[in-house]
């Protein structure tokens, strides 16, 4: 049985490499890489050698803006008879705004790929600035040699549970700050009445909240029934 030759790309994904493979040769591949924004993404082409096939240019981040984009990538892969299915997509960690379109392109049957924020900056050809086609340089340069991941990989409800993991680590940390906000105040206003042995009420509990909300001050809580 042939085994598989050790390479020098010890992290490249299995899912690119088999592209590259398939195509017979990496001219035959594209490689569309993506520099997400809230309203214009920005986009480049190049082959599987890494030359560039089409220089960086803006993208809507719209279905309008996503269905030029594959415009483009059709009219790049009959002017340079590269076949759909070894055409891959791919940017750094994916924010929220740009989940919808990168769903959208997973859907046409488009490999789409994140590479690592720190792997794709290290690649960059000069460290010290930072723009757009430096950084979809490095973007290129990562989702063919590099750190790469696939969501596609994961089954949708991994996803969706990393999804409600990452939603609640964020509501536990607005919450934390606020009850911060409320102690510093509450302890200037009326030190000990967030202390349940002082006070005889659970803080933040319902009749805590209650007290809190209108009209609170030693006064007033001193004028209040048990």
């Amino acid at each position: 049985m042939e085994q598989n030759a050790p390479s020098i790309f010890t992290k490249q994904h299995p899912k690119i490499r088999q592209i590259l493979e398939q195509a017979g040769s990496p001219a035959k591949a594209l490689c569309v890489a993506l520099d997400y924004a809230k309203a214009k993404h920005m986009a480049l082409f190049c082959n599987g050698f890494g030359d560039i096939l089409k220089k960086a240019f803006p993208v809507d981040n719209s279905a309008a803006g996503l269905q030029a984009l594959l415009a483009e990538v059709g009219r790049t892969c009959q002017h340079r008879h590269i076949r759909k299915k070894h055409v891959f997509f791919g940017g750094e960690d994916n924010p929220p705004y740009v989940i919808n379109f990168l769903e959208t392109l997973a859907k046409q049957g488009y490999l789409v790929v994140r590479v690592n924020a720190w792997e794709a900056k290290r690649q960059r050809e000069n460290h010290q600035a930072s723009t757009d086609i430096l950084d979809l340089l490095g973007i290129a340069k990562t989702l063919l040699q590099q750190a790469t991941y696939c969501d596609q990989d994961q089954t949708h409800s991994i996803r969706a549970l990393k999804e409600l993991s990452r939603t609640r680590a964020a509501f536990v940390e607005q919450w934390t700050v606020q009850k911060l906000q409320v102690h510093h105040y509450v302890s200037r206003l009326l030190p000990g009445f967030l202390n349940a042995e002082q006070s005889g009420i659970s803080p933040f509990s319902a009749p805590s909240l209650a007290l809190m909300a209108e009209d609170f001050s030693v006064g007033q809580i001193r004028r209040r029934r048990s």
